[in-house]
């Protein structure tokens, strides 16, 4: 999965891509429109945190099982290797270069 934010539009790429997962800012405003949507935050210069449920919303795929069944597999990787905050809201993403 990519979160894409181009300008001010964001974008989820490849959701059924359960193994991968990475920021793509692309536009001199996306860092902003990341914060403002309430998609995520940037953390550092290489990495950003995503909400869940951002990625649930952009995904648009709840009623899907297989879907929802892989997100949730995904999330208990992260969670496995700290990729997940405390509270489980939100995901760490690398920023694409």
């Amino acid at each position: 999965m990519i979160v894409c934010v181009q300008d001010r539009t964001t974008v989820l790429l490849d959701p059924d891509d359960f193994r991968h997962f990475s920021v793509r800012l692309v536009g001199s405003g996306a860092a902003e429109a990341l914060q403002a949507g309430g998609t995520g935050r940037l953390i550092g210069n290489s990495e950003a945190l995503v909400s869940v449920h951002a990625v649930r919303r952009l995904a648009d795929r709840e009623a899907d099982p297989a879907w929802t069944e892989g997100f949730s597999a995904m999330l208990r990787y992260a969670q496995q290797h700290g990729w997940l905050s405390e509270d489980g809201s939100e995901i760490k993403a690398h920023l694409e270069p």
